[in-house]
């Protein structure tokens, strides 16, 4: 029992070569996305003269949180992993050893 929990350990901490791949780009364009989001929020409200234009900055709040939800890697991200150790545990209740 102990090699077989050993060995679900082992296959859960190994990444395959597509969960390294989405890190590596995730690394560097999710902070570019939050970046460009942040910058479309304020840099209207910096550019608008008139500060009482509330539906203007509340518009470009929501495209922001649009680009956001539209931009977000975070179905790739969290897919990936979780779909591995799904199929692992659910393999380990059947008595089935993945390596």
């Amino acid at each position: 029992v102990n090699k077989l929990v050993e060995l679900v350990q082992q296959a859960h901490t190994q990444r395959s070569a597509t969960e390294q791949f989405i890190n590596s780009v995730a690394k560097y364009y999710t902070p570019i996305v939050v970046f460009a989001a942040v910058i479309m929020a304020i840099f209207p409200m910096i550019l608008n003269d008139d500060e009482g234009d509330r539906k203007s900055n509340l518009k470009w709040i929501r495209q922001s949180l649009v680009l956001l939800v539209t931009a977000c890697p975070c179905a790739l991200l969290i897919s990936t992993p979780v779909a591995y150790v799904c199929a692992i545990a659910a393999a380990a209740r059947n008595h089935v050893l993945v390596k």
